[in-house]
């Protein structure tokens, strides 16, 4: 498959769907054939509780996680976060 390298007004690319799916996969190989840098939300959310998002799902419970989710997302697409966007952005 080859890859237009010209300019593009595309700068971020989400991808959505269910838990082992395989988003984190793709997204990684898609970042690395399109020389972008990969952000996993999830690694956020981690990184941000410190623990494991099967324990947050456990206990405080799938609501709580939601909400860490689009506060995560929306610190990523406000440029709050520290590391860059883990959602999939284009590397200047």
């Amino acid at each position: 498959m080859a890859i237009d390298h010209r300019p593009s007004t595309i700068d971020l690319i989400f991808l959505v769907g269910f838990m082992g799916a395989g988003k984190t996969t793709v997204g990684r190989r898609l970042a690395e054939r399109l020389g972008w840098r990969f952000v996993d939300l999830d690694d956020r959310i981690r990184e941000r509780e410190g623990r494991e998002i099967g324990e947050i799902f456990r206990d405080p419970g799938e609501e709580y996680f939601r909400k860490l989710e689009s506060e995560c997302l929306r610190a990523l697409l406000e440029g709050k976060e520290t590391q860059g966007p883990s959602t999939r952005t284009r590397q200047p």
